[in-house]
Protein backbone atom coordinates (compact mmCIF):
# COMPACT_ATOMS: atom_id res chain seq x y z
CA UNK A 1 0.00 0.00 0.00
CA UNK A 2 1.43 3.26 -0.94
CA UNK A 3 2.35 6.32 1.41
CA UNK A 4 -0.80 8.27 -0.19
CA UNK A 5 -3.33 5.47 0.08
CA UNK A 6 -2.37 5.12 3.40
CA UNK A 7 -2.85 8.91 3.96
CA UNK A 8 -6.30 8.75 2.50
CA UNK A 9 -7.49 5.96 4.67
CA UNK A 10 -6.13 7.51 8.00
CA UNK A 11 -7.13 10.96 7.25
CA UNK A 12 -11.20 9.02 5.61
CA UNK A 13 -11.14 7.34 10.05
CA UNK A 14 -10.27 10.77 11.38
CA UNK A 15 -12.90 12.85 9.69
CA UNK A 16 -15.62 10.07 10.97
CA UNK A 17 -14.26 9.59 13.88
CA UNK A 18 -15.69 12.06 17.00
CA UNK A 19 -13.58 15.02 16.92
CA UNK A 20 -11.65 16.11 19.60
CA UNK A 21 -8.56 18.15 20.40
CA UNK A 22 -6.66 15.47 21.94
CA UNK A 23 -6.76 12.75 18.96
CA UNK A 24 -8.56 13.74 16.14
CA UNK A 25 -7.46 17.23 15.34
CA UNK A 26 -3.75 16.51 16.01
CA UNK A 27 -3.84 13.14 13.74
CA UNK A 28 -4.90 15.70 11.00
CA UNK A 29 -2.23 18.21 11.67
CA UNK A 30 0.44 15.70 11.34
CA UNK A 31 -0.80 13.86 8.16
CA UNK A 32 -0.98 17.72 6.74
CA UNK A 33 3.00 17.56 7.40
CA UNK A 34 2.94 14.63 5.14
CA UNK A 35 0.72 15.52 2.19
CA UNK A 36 2.95 18.96 2.50
CA UNK A 37 6.26 16.86 2.55
CA UNK A 38 4.78 15.72 -1.13
CA UNK A 39 4.27 18.77 -2.42
CA UNK A 40 7.17 20.04 -1.67
CA UNK A 41 9.29 17.62 -3.45
CA UNK A 42 7.37 18.03 -6.06
CA UNK A 43 8.12 21.92 -6.15
CA UNK A 44 11.75 21.05 -5.66
CA UNK A 45 11.80 18.74 -8.34
CA UNK A 46 10.92 21.54 -10.66
CA UNK A 47 7.18 20.48 -11.18
CA UNK A 48 4.02 22.68 -11.09
CA UNK A 49 2.66 22.78 -7.92
CA UNK A 50 -1.43 22.83 -8.68
CA UNK A 51 -3.79 25.04 -7.21
CA UNK A 52 -7.51 25.12 -7.24
CA UNK A 53 -10.29 27.46 -6.40
CA UNK A 54 -13.74 26.24 -5.92
CA UNK A 55 -15.72 29.07 -6.88
CA UNK A 56 -19.29 28.98 -4.89
CA UNK A 57 -20.79 32.35 -6.94
CA UNK A 58 -20.08 36.00 -7.81
CA UNK A 59 -20.52 37.50 -4.06
CA UNK A 60 -18.54 35.30 -2.50
CA UNK A 61 -15.23 35.19 -4.91
CA UNK A 62 -12.66 36.81 -3.16
CA UNK A 63 -9.72 35.25 -4.25
CA UNK A 64 -8.71 37.36 -6.75
CA UNK A 65 -5.32 38.59 -5.41
CA UNK A 66 -3.69 35.43 -4.37
CA UNK A 67 -5.29 34.33 -8.13
CA UNK A 68 -3.33 37.12 -9.82
CA UNK A 69 -0.15 36.15 -7.69
CA UNK A 70 -0.07 32.74 -8.22
CA UNK A 71 -1.15 32.66 -11.81
CA UNK A 72 1.73 34.92 -12.72
CA UNK A 73 4.07 32.56 -11.06
CA UNK A 74 4.67 29.50 -13.81
CA UNK A 75 5.55 27.32 -10.96
CA UNK A 76 2.04 27.13 -9.93
CA UNK A 77 -0.77 25.97 -12.31
CA UNK A 78 -3.96 27.75 -11.19
CA UNK A 79 -7.35 26.42 -12.01
CA UNK A 80 -10.78 27.63 -11.10
CA UNK A 81 -13.30 24.96 -10.71
CA UNK A 82 -17.54 26.18 -10.99
CA UNK A 83 -19.27 24.42 -7.83
CA UNK A 84 -22.22 26.28 -6.69
CA UNK A 85 -24.12 25.50 -3.26
CA UNK A 86 -26.46 22.95 -3.18
CA UNK A 87 -28.42 24.15 -0.26
CA UNK A 88 -30.14 27.15 -2.48
CA UNK A 89 -32.35 24.35 -5.01
CA UNK A 90 -31.19 24.20 -8.81
CA UNK A 91 -32.73 27.03 -10.39
CA UNK A 92 -30.68 29.37 -8.04
CA UNK A 93 -27.87 27.05 -8.69
CA UNK A 94 -28.10 27.57 -12.52
CA UNK A 95 -28.06 31.79 -12.23
CA UNK A 96 -25.07 30.92 -10.05
CA UNK A 97 -23.56 29.53 -12.85
CA UNK A 98 -24.43 31.97 -15.07
CA UNK A 99 -23.18 34.75 -13.05
CA UNK A 100 -20.00 33.47 -12.55
CA UNK A 101 -19.39 32.15 -16.31
CA UNK A 102 -20.01 36.03 -16.68
CA UNK A 103 -17.78 37.20 -13.85
CA UNK A 104 -14.49 35.11 -15.29
CA UNK A 105 -15.33 35.67 -18.84
CA UNK A 106 -15.21 39.19 -18.43
CA UNK A 107 -12.24 38.89 -16.33
CA UNK A 108 -10.62 36.83 -19.06
CA UNK A 109 -9.99 34.11 -16.24
CA UNK A 110 -10.00 30.28 -17.21
CA UNK A 111 -12.77 28.33 -15.46
CA UNK A 112 -13.65 24.88 -15.94
CA UNK A 113 -17.46 24.54 -16.26
CA UNK A 114 -20.60 22.74 -14.82
CA UNK A 115 -23.48 22.66 -17.50
CA UNK A 116 -25.86 21.77 -14.81
CA UNK A 117 -28.51 23.45 -17.16
CA UNK A 118 -28.20 20.53 -19.93
CA UNK A 119 -27.99 17.86 -16.77
CA UNK A 120 -24.13 17.70 -17.08
CA UNK A 121 -22.48 15.96 -13.87
CA UNK A 122 -20.12 18.02 -12.35
CA UNK A 123 -16.15 18.64 -12.91
CA UNK A 124 -14.28 15.11 -11.89
CA UNK A 125 -11.55 17.28 -9.95
CA UNK A 126 -9.74 14.53 -8.98
CA UNK A 127 -8.78 12.94 -12.73
CA UNK A 128 -9.55 16.43 -14.64
CA UNK A 129 -6.85 18.10 -12.26
CA UNK A 130 -5.75 16.47 -9.67
CA UNK A 131 -5.15 19.57 -7.23
CA UNK A 132 -1.85 19.51 -5.24
CA UNK A 133 -3.44 22.69 -3.03
CA UNK A 134 -7.72 23.18 -2.86
CA UNK A 135 -8.83 26.66 -1.72
CA UNK A 136 -12.91 26.61 -0.53
CA UNK A 137 -15.28 29.42 -0.18
CA UNK A 138 -16.80 28.41 3.18
CA UNK A 139 -15.41 26.01 5.38
CA UNK A 140 -18.99 24.08 5.74
CA UNK A 141 -19.45 20.18 5.04
CA UNK A 142 -22.40 20.39 2.86
CA UNK A 143 -22.56 23.16 0.47
CA UNK A 144 -20.82 21.16 -2.36
CA UNK A 145 -22.45 18.01 -4.58
CA UNK A 146 -20.84 15.11 -2.61
CA UNK A 147 -17.74 14.70 -5.22
CA UNK A 148 -16.51 18.35 -4.09
CA UNK A 149 -16.81 18.52 -1.09
CA UNK A 150 -13.47 18.68 1.02
CA UNK A 151 -14.17 15.23 2.72
CA UNK A 152 -13.06 13.93 -0.57
CA UNK A 153 -9.54 15.12 -0.69
CA UNK A 154 -7.66 14.62 2.73
CA UNK A 155 -4.35 13.99 1.11
CA UNK A 156 -4.87 17.23 -0.70
CA UNK A 157 -3.39 20.57 1.28
CA UNK A 158 -6.63 22.48 2.20
CA UNK A 159 -6.40 26.10 2.52
CA UNK A 160 -9.43 28.78 3.05
CA UNK A 161 -9.94 32.57 3.22
CA UNK A 162 -12.18 34.11 5.33
CA UNK A 163 -15.02 35.35 2.81
CA UNK A 164 -15.99 38.37 4.99
CA UNK A 165 -14.87 40.40 8.06
CA UNK A 166 -15.18 37.73 11.17
CA UNK A 167 -16.79 39.89 14.49
CA UNK A 168 -18.42 37.23 16.40
CA UNK A 169 -16.78 34.83 18.42
CA UNK A 170 -18.59 31.80 17.24
CA UNK A 171 -17.60 28.48 17.20
CA UNK A 172 -18.20 27.86 14.02
CA UNK A 173 -16.16 30.73 12.48
CA UNK A 174 -13.01 28.69 14.21
CA UNK A 175 -13.46 25.00 15.47
CA UNK A 176 -15.93 23.32 12.66
CA UNK A 177 -14.36 20.23 11.32
CA UNK A 178 -12.81 21.92 7.97
CA UNK A 179 -10.77 24.55 9.88
CA UNK A 180 -9.22 21.17 11.96
CA UNK A 181 -8.45 19.65 8.99
CA UNK A 182 -7.21 22.66 6.94
CA UNK A 183 -3.58 22.96 6.19
CA UNK A 184 -4.20 26.71 6.09
CA UNK A 185 -6.95 29.14 7.55
CA UNK A 186 -6.22 32.70 5.99
CA UNK A 187 -7.86 35.50 8.31
CA UNK A 188 -8.35 39.22 7.84
CA UNK A 189 -7.14 40.38 12.09
CA UNK A 190 -4.66 39.66 14.71
CA UNK A 191 -8.19 39.15 16.96
CA UNK A 192 -8.84 36.00 15.16
CA UNK A 193 -6.08 34.42 15.42
CA UNK A 194 -6.55 35.11 19.53
CA UNK A 195 -10.51 33.70 19.24
CA UNK A 196 -9.08 30.84 17.38
CA UNK A 197 -6.82 30.26 19.70
CA UNK A 198 -9.16 29.71 22.43
CA UNK A 199 -11.59 27.98 20.06
CA UNK A 200 -10.06 25.83 17.52
CA UNK A 201 -8.96 22.33 18.65
CA UNK A 202 -5.21 23.10 17.13
CA UNK A 203 -5.31 26.65 19.00
CA UNK A 204 -4.73 28.44 15.83
CA UNK A 205 -1.67 26.83 14.90
CA UNK A 206 -2.80 26.43 10.79
CA UNK A 207 -4.52 29.90 10.77
CA UNK A 208 -2.11 32.88 9.77
CA UNK A 209 -3.25 36.84 9.88
CA UNK A 210 -2.89 38.55 6.17
CA UNK A 211 -5.39 40.88 5.83
CA UNK A 212 -8.95 40.89 4.57
CA UNK A 213 -8.97 39.64 1.16
CA UNK A 214 -10.97 42.09 -0.92
CA UNK A 215 -8.54 44.96 0.36
CA UNK A 216 -6.43 45.27 -3.01
CA UNK A 217 -9.53 45.51 -4.84
CA UNK A 218 -11.40 48.35 -3.04
CA UNK A 219 -8.32 49.80 -3.04
CA UNK A 220 -7.95 50.16 -7.33
CA UNK A 221 -10.46 52.53 -8.80
CA UNK A 222 -13.76 51.34 -9.94
CA UNK A 223 -13.78 49.49 -13.19
CA UNK A 224 -17.10 49.86 -14.34
CA UNK A 225 -20.07 51.91 -12.91
CA UNK A 226 -22.84 49.43 -12.12
CA UNK A 227 -25.76 51.88 -11.10
CA UNK A 228 -28.53 52.57 -13.22
CA UNK A 229 -28.32 55.55 -15.53
CA UNK A 230 -31.59 57.74 -13.74
CA UNK A 231 -30.86 60.90 -15.96
CA UNK A 232 -28.83 62.95 -13.42
CA UNK A 233 -26.27 61.74 -10.63
CA UNK A 234 -28.69 60.71 -7.80
CA UNK A 235 -27.19 59.95 -4.14
CA UNK A 236 -26.51 55.83 -4.31
CA UNK A 237 -27.57 53.93 -1.63
CA UNK A 238 -26.47 50.21 -0.89
CA UNK A 239 -29.49 48.48 1.37
CA UNK A 240 -28.42 44.80 1.92
CA UNK A 241 -30.56 42.36 4.11
CA UNK A 242 -29.23 39.52 5.26
CA UNK A 243 -31.08 36.27 4.91
CA UNK A 244 -31.52 35.23 8.84
CA UNK A 245 -34.89 36.24 8.92
CA UNK A 246 -36.56 33.39 10.93
CA UNK A 247 -37.07 33.29 14.75
CA UNK A 248 -34.78 30.68 15.27
CA UNK A 249 -32.06 31.14 12.92
CA UNK A 250 -28.99 31.55 15.33
CA UNK A 251 -28.02 34.60 13.53
CA UNK A 252 -31.66 36.30 13.55
CA UNK A 253 -30.97 39.21 11.78
CA UNK A 254 -34.01 39.80 10.67
CA UNK A 255 -34.24 43.52 9.56
CA UNK A 256 -35.71 42.92 5.78
CA UNK A 257 -39.39 41.60 7.68
CA UNK A 258 -39.42 44.87 9.35
CA UNK A 259 -37.41 47.64 7.04
CA UNK A 260 -38.96 45.71 3.63
CA UNK A 261 -41.93 48.24 2.82
CA UNK A 262 -40.08 51.17 4.56
CA UNK A 263 -37.23 50.98 1.93
CA UNK A 264 -40.05 50.72 -1.13
CA UNK A 265 -41.11 53.73 0.38
CA UNK A 266 -38.48 55.61 1.07
CA UNK A 267 -37.68 54.86 -2.92
CA UNK A 268 -40.45 56.22 -4.19
CA UNK A 269 -40.85 59.55 -1.71
CA UNK A 270 -37.02 60.38 -2.64
CA UNK A 271 -37.07 58.85 -5.84
CA UNK A 272 -35.91 62.31 -7.89
CA UNK A 273 -32.86 62.60 -5.25
CA UNK A 274 -31.90 59.04 -4.21
CA UNK A 275 -31.00 55.59 -6.10
CA UNK A 276 -31.15 52.24 -4.48
CA UNK A 277 -29.75 49.45 -4.97
CA UNK A 278 -31.06 46.20 -3.25
CA UNK A 279 -28.63 43.66 -2.96
CA UNK A 280 -29.91 41.09 -0.66
CA UNK A 281 -27.79 38.26 0.85
CA UNK A 282 -28.00 35.25 -2.15
CA UNK A 283 -30.02 33.11 0.55
CA UNK A 284 -32.69 35.83 1.54
CA UNK A 285 -34.81 34.82 -1.55
CA UNK A 286 -34.97 31.09 -0.88
CA UNK A 287 -35.60 31.89 2.59
CA UNK A 288 -38.60 33.67 1.69
CA UNK A 289 -40.01 31.25 -1.08
CA UNK A 290 -40.40 28.80 2.40
CA UNK A 291 -41.88 31.53 4.28
CA UNK A 292 -45.33 31.09 4.48
CA UNK A 293 -46.24 34.97 4.30
CA UNK A 294 -44.39 35.00 1.45
CA UNK A 295 -43.92 32.47 -1.11
CA UNK A 296 -42.85 31.89 -4.43
CA UNK A 297 -44.98 34.55 -5.87
CA UNK A 298 -44.81 37.57 -3.72
CA UNK A 299 -41.19 37.25 -3.02
CA UNK A 300 -40.70 37.14 -6.45
CA UNK A 301 -42.62 40.41 -7.40
CA UNK A 302 -41.01 42.32 -4.89
CA UNK A 303 -37.62 41.42 -6.41
CA UNK A 304 -39.22 42.35 -10.12
CA UNK A 305 -40.46 45.32 -8.03
CA UNK A 306 -37.26 46.09 -7.07
CA UNK A 307 -35.80 45.66 -10.49
CA UNK A 308 -37.97 48.00 -12.83
CA UNK A 309 -38.49 51.30 -11.25
CA UNK A 310 -36.72 54.16 -12.35
CA UNK A 311 -34.55 54.56 -9.67
CA UNK A 312 -33.68 51.06 -8.29
CA UNK A 313 -32.16 48.37 -9.27
CA UNK A 314 -31.53 44.85 -8.31
CA UNK A 315 -28.03 43.39 -7.32
CA UNK A 316 -27.04 40.13 -7.07
CA UNK A 317 -23.53 40.00 -8.41
CA UNK A 318 -20.13 41.12 -7.12
CA UNK A 319 -20.57 44.03 -4.75
CA UNK A 320 -16.79 46.11 -5.16
CA UNK A 321 -17.72 48.64 -7.58
CA UNK A 322 -21.08 48.66 -6.15
CA UNK A 323 -19.93 49.81 -2.96
CA UNK A 324 -17.08 51.85 -4.16
CA UNK A 325 -19.47 54.04 -6.57
CA UNK A 326 -21.92 54.62 -4.02
CA UNK A 327 -22.58 57.28 -1.48
CA UNK A 328 -23.88 54.95 1.45
CA UNK A 329 -24.76 51.48 3.13
CA UNK A 330 -28.11 50.77 4.76
CA UNK A 331 -28.36 47.05 6.08
CA UNK A 332 -27.91 43.83 8.56
CA UNK A 333 -25.16 42.58 6.58
CA UNK A 334 -22.77 40.53 9.22
CA UNK A 335 -19.83 40.67 6.69
CA UNK A 336 -20.85 44.49 4.89
CA UNK A 337 -20.96 46.16 8.57
CA UNK A 338 -17.08 46.37 8.38
CA UNK A 339 -16.16 45.73 4.45
CA UNK A 340 -18.35 49.12 3.89
CA UNK A 341 -15.71 51.02 6.01
CA UNK A 342 -13.09 50.12 3.26
CA UNK A 343 -15.04 52.59 1.16
CA UNK A 344 -14.72 55.59 4.08
CA UNK A 345 -18.54 56.52 3.31
CA UNK A 346 -21.48 56.66 5.48
CA UNK A 347 -23.34 53.37 7.22
CA UNK A 348 -26.17 52.45 9.21
CA UNK A 349 -26.48 49.32 10.73
CA UNK A 350 -30.08 48.09 11.28
CA UNK A 351 -31.30 45.77 13.95
CA UNK A 352 -34.40 46.20 15.99
CA UNK A 353 -33.22 46.67 19.81
CA UNK A 354 -30.12 48.78 19.65
CA UNK A 355 -29.87 47.92 23.28
CA UNK A 356 -30.25 43.83 22.66
CA UNK A 357 -27.20 44.62 20.29
CA UNK A 358 -24.43 46.04 22.15
CA UNK A 359 -25.49 43.48 25.42
CA UNK A 360 -24.65 40.41 23.31
CA UNK A 361 -21.54 41.91 21.60
CA UNK A 362 -18.03 41.07 21.85
CA UNK A 363 -15.37 44.25 22.75
CA UNK A 364 -13.94 44.00 18.81
CA UNK A 365 -18.17 44.20 17.59
CA UNK A 366 -18.58 46.99 20.36
CA UNK A 367 -16.17 48.79 18.33
CA UNK A 368 -17.32 48.31 14.88
CA UNK A 369 -21.16 49.14 16.19
CA UNK A 370 -19.62 52.63 17.71
CA UNK A 371 -18.39 54.13 14.63
CA UNK A 372 -21.64 53.34 12.54
CA UNK A 373 -25.22 54.90 12.48
CA UNK A 374 -27.24 52.37 13.66
CA UNK A 375 -31.15 52.03 12.65
CA UNK A 376 -34.02 50.50 14.41
CA UNK A 377 -36.79 52.72 12.85
CA UNK A 378 -38.43 54.23 9.76
CA UNK A 379 -37.80 57.37 11.63
CA UNK A 380 -33.98 56.55 12.18
CA UNK A 381 -33.65 55.36 8.38
CA UNK A 382 -35.02 58.79 6.97
CA UNK A 383 -32.85 60.39 9.57
CA UNK A 384 -29.71 58.93 8.16
CA UNK A 385 -31.04 59.50 4.10
CA UNK A 386 -31.64 63.42 5.14
CA UNK A 387 -29.07 64.13 7.03
CA UNK A 388 -25.85 61.94 6.12
CA UNK A 389 -26.70 61.05 2.85
CA UNK A 390 -28.85 63.81 1.25
CA UNK A 391 -27.14 66.94 3.22
CA UNK A 392 -23.51 64.72 4.00
CA UNK A 393 -23.41 65.78 7.59
CA UNK A 394 -20.98 62.78 8.60
CA UNK A 395 -20.56 63.37 12.27
CA UNK A 396 -18.76 59.38 12.61
CA UNK A 397 -16.23 59.86 9.73
CA UNK A 398 -13.23 61.00 11.87
CA UNK A 399 -14.27 58.30 14.27
CA UNK A 400 -14.58 55.48 11.25
CA UNK A 401 -11.20 56.67 10.37
CA UNK A 402 -8.90 56.12 12.94
CA UNK A 403 -11.08 52.25 13.55
CA UNK A 404 -9.82 52.25 9.86
CA UNK A 405 -6.31 52.36 10.49
CA UNK A 406 -6.33 50.98 14.43
CA UNK A 407 -7.80 47.97 13.04
CA UNK A 408 -8.39 47.03 9.68
CA UNK A 409 -4.89 47.60 7.51
CA UNK A 410 -3.42 44.31 6.30
CA UNK A 411 0.01 43.04 7.89
CA UNK A 412 3.51 43.31 6.89
CA UNK A 413 2.34 46.84 4.80
CA UNK A 414 1.61 44.01 1.62
CA UNK A 415 -1.51 43.24 -0.06
CA UNK A 416 -3.47 40.39 1.02
CA UNK A 417 -2.52 38.26 -2.06
CA UNK A 418 1.05 38.49 -2.05
CA UNK A 419 0.91 37.87 1.63
CA UNK A 420 -1.31 34.76 1.09
CA UNK A 421 1.76 34.33 -1.73
CA UNK A 422 4.88 34.28 -0.01
CA UNK A 423 3.25 31.87 3.23
CA UNK A 424 2.68 29.22 0.40
CA UNK A 425 6.00 29.96 -1.14
CA UNK A 426 8.07 29.36 1.92
CA UNK A 427 5.89 26.79 3.40
CA UNK A 428 7.06 24.99 0.19
CA UNK A 429 10.44 25.67 0.57
CA UNK A 430 10.73 27.88 -2.82
CA UNK A 431 11.79 31.47 -2.96
CA UNK A 432 8.44 34.21 -3.48
CA UNK A 433 9.24 36.13 -6.99
CA UNK A 434 8.23 39.74 -5.63
CA UNK A 435 9.08 41.14 -9.10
Amino acid sequence: MSIMSITIKAKELAYHALFNRWITAPLFATLNLVNLTRVKFKARIGKPVRVLFVAMSVPMWHYQGIYEWLKSDTRFEVYIVLSPTVLWGKSEMIENLIAMRRYFDEHDMAFIDWRLEDDYQPCDIRKAINPDIIFYTQPYDKVHVKSHRFNKFLDKLLCYCAYGMTAETYDWNYNLPFHNIAWRLYYPLKRDMENASQLSYLKGLNMRVVGYSNQQLFERPATCNPWKDCGKRLKRIVWAPHYSIRPNDPLHLDSFIWSHDTMRQIAKKYHQVIQIAFKPHPKLKSQLYELAEWGIERTNAYYDWWESQPNTQLETGEFIDLFKTSDAYIGDSGSFRTEYLYVHKPSMFLTRDVDKLMASSNDYLKKVYSVLYLGSNKDDIIHFIDESVILGKDPMKDLRETFYQEEMLPPNGSDVGKNIYNDICQSLGITPDNS
